[in-house]
């Protein structure tokens, strides 16, 4: 679990900032509660213990063309 987070940086990265930032925005934003983001910190804990070809996949299917 410890290498999968050193090894796919890109997407502890990710889940760093938004877990940080749903975090961030209960605090300061008066009209969030942690209800609202219980969404955005369940997808930032996803991120930390995913490996890059997620976002390879993400990418590809935006990226497809017809």
């Amino acid at each position: 679990m410890k290498k999968n987070l050193i090894k796919s940086w890109k997407t502890t990265l990710i889940g760093s900032i938004i877990i940080i930032a749903s975090i961030i925005s209960v605090f300061k934003i008066p009209s969030i509660n942690w209800a609202d983001a219980s969404i955005p910190l369940t997808i930032g804990i996803a991120l930390l213990f995913s490996p890059d070809t997620v976002l390879n996949k993400i990418s590809s299917v935006f990226t497809k063309k017809a």
